[in-house]
């Protein structure tokens, strides 16, 4: 049986929820546009009884992960749009997933865990079996935290992510980017824009080593001209099947010096776009043609590694 609920015009039979429902095998509440509905559980919601309920779909609506609709799920959905802030405890996270350990998706929209919570608070307990797990879908927007810090709490929570599995992840700020997608196939895209906020994020480094192979990555900052952070980043990514890398604002020497360092793996194709600031734009005569040299030389250098080169300046 299959109970769907939109709460902006019936609010009046949430207040009057059954009590039992032991057939109910789908149950989805949607509030009205754009709208959280935090639910409280003085409601009869708080202690229906729904044994069968296997597919839970909450669009706008916050319930507290603590009651037992949370228990025995194949399918939670929840949804909630930008607004006052709604978190919950990464301990009651873990409650859920051990609950439901035939957990098949989870599409986590907007869900963010409470402002002290620590990546170390994740190392410190064991990680969470689902096996049967084909799709994760986490995507949190404009975080008041580091970039990756959401996202690191969920991978690490989770004992591994088949490999078969859906994988898709989107975390951004005003101004920076982190997105990963994999279909299923082992391998994945990966793309970041604006490195300043990445490079301050230790948890994304974290987040790097619970990521599935890159098969095609995309880097998009200005200013990027340091080769250590560079090598730690390619460092921490699975990269035995990276076949397209493409670069913007990554000085050409900059990253030949790196891919001397690091390697190429399989990568097929290379396109860089050499994106030049203000200042560089500044530079005297002497400083431009010495950084052309060095970006011709390093091309050079990488058409000797990678099949198919291409590198323009913007």
């Amino acid at each position: 049986m299959k109970f769907s609920l939109p709460i902006h015009s019936n609010l009046e039979l949430l207040e009057n929820f059954p009590l039992s429902l032991p057939l109910l095998r789908e149950l989805v509440i949607q509030s009205g546009p754009r709208q959280n509905f935090v639910y409280t559980d003085t409601l009869p919601l708080g202690s229906a009884s729904t044994p069968a309920l296997r597919i839970l779909e909450l669009t706008g609506v916050w319930v507290p992960w603590t009651l037992p609709l949370y228990r025995g799920l194949v399918h939670l959905r929840v949804q909630l749009y930008p607004g006052p802030s709604i978190s919950l405890s990464l301990q009651t996270f873990r409650d859920v997933l051990v609950g439901c350990p035939e957990l098949e998706s989870l599409h986590l929209y907007g869900v963010l865990f409470d402002a002290d919570t620590k990546l170390s608070a994740v190392a410190a307990t064991p990680p969470i079996s689902l096996p049967r797990l084909q799709t994760l879908d986490f995507q949190a927007w404009k975080v008041s935290s580091t970039l990756c810090h959401y996202a690191a709490l969920v991978m690490g929570t989770i004992a591994s992510v088949p490999p078969t599995a859906m994988l898709s992840i989107e975390c951004s700020t005003d101004t920076d980017v982190f997105r990963f997608a994999s279909l299923g196939t082992a391998s994945g895209i990966l793309s970041f824009s604006n490195g300043r906020a990445i490079r301050t994020d230790p948890e994304m480094h974290y987040l790097l080593g619970r990521l599935p192979s890159v098969h095609s990555l995309s880097l998009r900052w200005s200013g990027c001209n340091d080769r250590n952070f560079l090598l730690l980043m390619l460092n921490g990514l699975n990269m035995q099947r990276l076949e397209t890398l493409t670069t913007m604002g990554v000085p050409v020497s900059i990253f030949a010096g790196v891919l001397k360092r690091r390697g190429v793996g399989a990568l097929k194709i290379l396109r860089m776009g050499s994106l030049l600031s203000g200042d560089e734009r500044e530079r005297d005569a002497e400083e431009m043609a010495r950084y052309r040299e060095e970006t011709e030389r390093g091309t050079a250098f990488l058409k000797e590694l990678v099949a198919e080169v291409d590198v323009a300046s913007v």
